[in-house]
């Protein structure tokens, strides 16, 4: 089966079901989904993209079954972007694979920056790009959680990522950028537990 041109893709926001037909498509259409969408919805070419329009994309597209894990998913993926200081993570970044179905695709290009710039490439929730674990909570309804769900899914990330330091050091990476990797990581969570 062909891929089908983007140009003549239909993004109904108002519908539950994105009117695509399920298929295989090219590697690129993983990003060009989430721009599709938003020009389409916003009436114009975004400069900045967000966690919740991909969850929106998410919800238009794929497998029905899978919609609720992959939007948890995608709602710890970006508390851990925030946790490990990966700034480095853009809408091209992100993407769907057809699995009997479009589902969020795995992980990848995940690292840490550890240069402390306090956003994110994609926006967070309602204080725009700032990375804080508030403002990750801010939208936590739109990717399917109540808040309580979301503090925990917070805190099992920030308890998991306490073995971040000897993983660092087993991969080889160097004592001052673990030491600031922690210290970003360490910040973030000082600020969200003072709130």
């Amino acid at each position: 089966m062909t891929s089908p041109r983007f140009s003549s893709i239909s993004f109904r926001t108002n519908e539950s079901r994105y009117s695509f037909e399920d298929s295989i498509g090219n590697p690129w259409e993983k990003s060009a989904l989430l721009r599709g969408y938003v020009r389409e919805s916003e009436g114009r070419a975004p400069t900045e993209y967000s966690y919740v329009q991909l969850a929106d994309v998410r919800r238009l597209i794929g497998q029905e079954s899978a919609q609720n894990s992959d939007l948890r998913e995608l709602f710890r993926r970006m508390v851990f972007n925030i946790l490990i200081d990966n700034t480095d993570d853009h809408e091209r970044n992100h993407g769907f694979i057809y699995q009997e179905g479009w589902r969020l695709a795995p992980a990848f290009d995940v690292s840490s920056q550890t240069t402390g710039l306090g956003y994110q490439a994609m926006i967070v929730g309602a204080d725009n790009t700032n990375a804080t674990l508030a403002n990750a909570l801010s939208e936590c309804g739109r990717f399917g959680l109540t808040k309580d769900k979301a503090v925990e899914s917070i805190a099992g990330l920030i308890s998991s990522t306490e073995s971040l330091e000897s993983d660092y050091i087993e991969a080889g990476v160097s004592p001052d950028r673990i030491s600031t990797a922690m210290r970003i990581r360490d910040r973030i969570i000082q600020a969200f537990n003072s709130e």
